[in-house]
């Protein structure tokens, strides 16, 4: 085995975590990485553990990292840690390995009885790994489609479909998030105040509305990818019926093809689900789920 060192979090390690974790994502059909300045925020946080956060180093260089967080007491009196997978270079698999292993040990040392994580294609496709490493699938939490914006069908009514207006829909669509996410209104309102935030007006390429009368029949949001400029999410998207999902659709894909995007994903979570094979239908290919997995210490 090549020969590996584990550490724990120190100051100054964030930049080098965004650009490791930018490399490795490159890869990855939903490209992510939380960015340096928000590592150093959440690093910096009154209930932060450092030794939560594990560094894996070849020859003083970081080859991958693996995040956790002691999180609740459940009402089985379990203390419980949530595990962020590991990522690493490729052909430094066992350093994933190594990580896992001192995390589990780490944990257990601080009394955690139950770990959770989410595996699957958000992690590069990695659910694979989970049962090796002790993990049991619990339930699949999302699923996850792409279409290239060329093929989506754009000879619909684009013109029902406008720019969100905070005044006017705010209300309507933060029920309707809140409901199809199962979460409070408040969380839901958060989403738009993210997208007029400093960040959210920069990713927010469109944000459209479709409504009959009073009633709010369609919306999504296209968000770039961080990474991949290329690549766009479609976010809290939501149609009463498929004509009106494709109108919404071919509205986005031409306002995406005027920035470029080449492809546009969607992931299917919440009551959605209940309706995900629409999707494929109009022409979306399935790429995978993401899933929760937990093991018990």
């Amino acid at each position: 085995m090549t020969e590996f060192s584990i550490k724990s979090y120190e100051e100054g390690f964030e930049e080098e975590q965004a650009r490791l974790g930018i490399e490795i994502a490159r890869n990855w059909e939903e490209p992510h990485q939380t960015p340096a300045d928000r590592l150093k925020r959440i690093y910096s946080q009154e209930d932060f553990d450092p030794e939560t956060r594990l560094y894996c180093f070849k020859d003083e260089k970081m080859i991958g990292f693996l995040t956790s967080k002691i999180t609740k007491e459940n009402d089985k009196y379990e203390i419980e840690a949530n595990l962020t997978p590991p990522i690493v270079l490729p052909k430094y698999e066992d350093a994933a390995d190594l990580l896992i292993a001192k995390a589990i040990e780490v944990l257990k040392n601080k009394g955690v009885q139950k770990v959770v994580s989410r595996f699957g294609i958000l992690w590069g496709g990695n659910a694979a790994l989970a049962e090796k490493w002790g993990f049991s699938l619990v339930e699949d939490y999302s699923y996850h489609y792409k279409i290239p914006i060329e093929n989506i069908d754009k000879n619909m009514d684009t013109d029902i479909a406008r720019e969100f207006d905070r005044n006017k829909d705010l209300e309507k669509c933060a029920q309707i998030i809140a409901n199809n996410r199962e979460q409070s209104v408040e969380w839901a309102k958060g989403f738009f105040d993210w997208i007029e935030g400093e960040i959210g007006r920069k990713a927010v390429i469109a944000n459209l509305v479709i409504e009959e009368g009073d009633e709010i029949v369609a919306f999504g949001t296209a968000v770039f990818n961080r990474i991949d400029y290329s690549k766009a999410s479609l976010f809290n998207s939501y149609a009463t019926t498929e004509k009106y999902l494709r109108s919404l659709l071919a509205k986005t894909a031409t306002i995406c093809e005027e920035r470029g995007i080449k492809i546009l994903l969607k992931m299917v979570v919440g009551k959605e689900t209940k309706e995900k094979d629409i999707y494929e239908k109009i022409g979306f290919t399935y790429l995978g789920s993401n899933s929760f997995y937990e093991t018990k210490l």
